[in-house]
């Protein structure tokens, strides 16, 4: 496992914690979230949002963004690493 310990101030283990937490009571959102995950951990966005946020434009530019539908990884997780993912999916046996 690499050493992405923390990302925006959550720890690796506040994240697996709050996945073990959603997997008890709200499976669906779980099983969505995994899936993004897996996307997000081999390069990809994660899937569109499918909701333009009311504060997406200024957060695209302060991260020097293009101003486009948000994906999954651009407006949740912005420059964070595909180990990050890797690193919840393993701790989860995700993988």
């Amino acid at each position: 496992m690499d050493n992405y310990l923390t990302y925006a101030g959550h720890s690796l283990h506040e994240v697996v914690e709050k996945y073990h937490g959603m997997k008890d009571y709200a499976g669906s959102l779980y099983s969505e979230a995994m899936s993004q995950y897996r996307n997000m951990a081999t390069g990809g966005d994660g899937g569109a949002l499918h909701y333009w946020p009311s504060d997406w434009a200024a957060r695209a530019v302060a991260t020097g963004q293009e101003i486009k539908e948000p994906s999954c990884r651009s407006y949740n997780y912005p420059n964070c690493p595909d180990a990050f993912f890797q690193n919840v999916l393993e701790l989860l046996d995700e993988v």
